[in-house]
């Protein structure tokens, strides 16, 4: 669970997070009842590891994944 802010801003930013996070798991739910295959969860951005940390459904963390997609598009 995730706590509560004790003050204006780390409330927004407590339901922020409460909102990408059940965001994500309701789309992974979603995939989950429709498709019989398995596939990673990768999540992406500087603040890739908190949202992992409060995800249930198992996830990598992967923050350097569009600078990567970068890289291999101009043939690095």
């Amino acid at each position: 669970d995730l706590p509560p802010g004790v003050s204006t801003i780390p409330a927004i930013q407590a339901g922020i997070l409460a909102a990408v996070v059940g965001g994500v798991e309701r789309v992974v739910a979603e995939y989950h009842a429709k498709y019989s295959s398995h596939c990673d969860l990768f999540i992406t951005g500087g603040d890739g590891p908190i949202l992992v940390a409060n995800l249930k459904s198992p996830a990598i963390s992967w923050p350097e994944m569009t600078l990567e997609g970068v890289r291999i598009s101009g043939g690095g």
